[in-house]
């Protein structure tokens, strides 16, 4: 008869052996936990495995799934020829420096067409790191569809945000829209190194925008702190025309001369929307079409180059395919997050009393002020309609007087029609690597030099900016910045019981005790009340 136990631990239980056993699951999940992993071996085969192993067993999954990074870079040349084949009028480009790549670029054909066939010439730049062995940030360009929503270019992995590889990107991106004339182009970008002088450069006549978010970063940096001045700031910027911002600014010029001095030196042109011009029908203040696609992509950043590739085209497909069919379904003249923005003007317009001239032009009184609506124009000396060309609330009390239909003001830009002609393009489908064409090829591609490895483990989280923390900031807990603290030994401040260094008395050992000994007591004091008051409320005394 045996006596002995079963024995949990095995170490004949390898790595290989569990990957093989689990590969499928880490197929459908690529982001199994170890606390799953551990808890599924331990169901299945009743035996335990450190966390370590399964690390370990994770990690050789995903290199299996992913494919090895180094050889992936060798398979570029057969993965353009790949897109270029299956999405006829793509553009798929590598650069190389004596073998070793360097930079490559896609625009899908569905991408660029589907850009085209709408009204808005406005375009978010923008890079975000890839969290790979080799390093790299990954730039992006991206649009806005018909129903504000983010709506992807271009696409490059580059060796980093230098002047180089924006110049790079941007070239190949003007060549692919076709932008010969800049004049009517809007650029949105977070002041990042590099990239101002390029598009000054490369697209001299287009509005270059920058994301109001970071410009308040570097204004708080700059030490102009606080609620007040931020709320200003934003009034300024938020001001739809002209004398509405001078005089948000003259405000901040009484909160703060120094702040105002800061403000005043930034072109007006470039984050407020009194300064904005017209024609890109858009008064968007933040940078928020690239945040948006980097996050939807942050699962793929992490991939060998071709894998991550291949998760953003494939995500993209299926996007087309979604929107495309979602806005099939849905009845109305236009796109349902405009006529969302257009209800709410119109709720608005109740609280003004429009005058009619008797011909194009309204006379619109509230408490703003008053203002002059000109519906053969499309415009208001608010200017919210020149902006967006989504009716203002001006505008719509004004219709409200001749029984007019706001719905039939919007611009073509927010149609359905507009929307599905967007989305009326495919991006197709590509075999697997075991079958893509071999032949012709005419160098092999080195992959580049690995980044110095960094002590600790990989930061995946990236920085949060100023407003970010103060969102994030749990302002119901108290702070214990400047909170005396003393010692119940020694009584000195500065350091409390746990820290105290000096040897203990026979005075401070009784005095420490008996301190405890009352703050035991006034605990249990507590406890006893509690009851005693709980007893009471339920009928009964304990």
């Amino acid at each position: 008869m045996h006596t002995c136990s079963n024995e949990h631990n095995v170490k004949f239980l390898t790595v290989k052996w569990l990957v093989n056993k689990y590969l499928g699951t880490f197929w459908a999940d690529p982001s199994w936990s170890l606390q799953g992993i551990q808890a599924r071996i331990r169901d299945d085969l009743y035996l335990e495995i450190s966390p370590q192993k399964a690390w370990n067993v994770r990690s050789a999954a995903l290199k299996i799934i992913a494919g090895k990074e180094g050889e992936q870079y060798a398979k570029l040349q057969c993965y353009a020829t790949e897109i270029r084949k299956t999405n006829p009028g793509s553009t798929v480009i590598y650069d190389l420096r004596n073998g070793v790549f360097k930079r490559a670029y896609i625009c899908l054909d569905a991408c660029r067409e589907g850009f085209l066939a709408g009204w808005r010439r406005i375009i978010s730049l923008d890079g975000c790191f890839l969290k790979t062995r080799y390093g790299g940030q990954l730039l992006s360009a991206i649009a806005i569809d018909a129903n504000d929503c983010i709506f992807p270019i271009a696409y490059a992995v580059v060796e980093g945000e230098t002047s180089e590889s924006w110049r790079w990107f941007l070239q190949l991106l003007g060549n692919d829209l076709v932008m010969e004339n800049s004049h009517s182009w809007t650029f949105m970008s977070d002041r990042q190194k590099g990239l101002v002088p390029m598009v000054q450069a490369l697209f001299p006549a287009a509005e270059h925008r920058f994301c109001v978010r970071h410009m308040y970063d570097n204004f708080s940096n700059a030490g102009h702190k606080g609620k007040t001045l931020k709320d200003q700031l934003w009034s300024a910027a938020m001001a739809t025309y002209v004398a509405g911002h001078e005089k948000c600014m003259m405000e901040l010029e009484g909160l703060s001369k120094a702040a105002f001095e800061w403000l005043k030196r930034k072109p007006p042109s470039e984050w407020t929307k009194s300064h904005f011009p017209t024609n890109s029908k858009c008064d968007m203040l933040l940078n928020n079409l690239c945040e948006c696609f980097n996050k939807y992509i942050l699962d793929a950043r992490d991939k060998p180059i071709i894998t991550m590739l291949e998760i953003i085209r494939t995500k993209l497909m299926r996007r087309f395919q979604v929107k495309r069919d979602e806005m099939m379904k849905y009845k109305g003249p236009i796109c349902p997050k405009i006529q969302k923005k257009l209800d709410k003007w119109k709720d608005e317009a109740i609280k003004f009393n429009a005058v009619w001239n008797g011909a194009a032009q309204y006379q619109v009184t509230g408490v703003e002020g008053q203002f002059v609506v000109n519906i053969a124009t499309s415009s208001c000396d608010c200017r919210r309609w020149d902006l967006t060309g989504i009716p203002c609330e001006h505008a719509c009390a004004s219709m409200r007087v001749n029984g007019l239909v706001p719905e039939e003001y919007v611009h073509d830009c927010y149609k359905v029609e507009t929307y599905l002609k967007i989305y009326n393009h495919t991006i197709n489908p590509i075999s697997g690597q075991d079958m893509w064409d071999k032949g012709g090829l005419s160098q092999v591609i080195i992959p580049p030099e690995l980044d110095p490895p960094k002590p600790g483990r990989p930061k995946k989280a990236r920085k949060k900016s100023n407003v970010e923390l103060e969102k994030n900031s749990n302002r119901s807990k108290l702070s214990k910045k400047g909170r005396k603290v003393v010692c119940s030994i020694c009584h000195q401040e500065g350091h409390n019981k746990r820290w105290h260094t000096q040897p203990i008395t026979t005075s401070e050992a009784a005095t420490a005790s008996t301190t405890v000994a009352v703050d035991t007591n006034r605990k249990k004091l507590a406890v006893t009340k509690k009851k005693t008051s709980f007893n009471e409320s339920n009928g009964c005394l304990a």
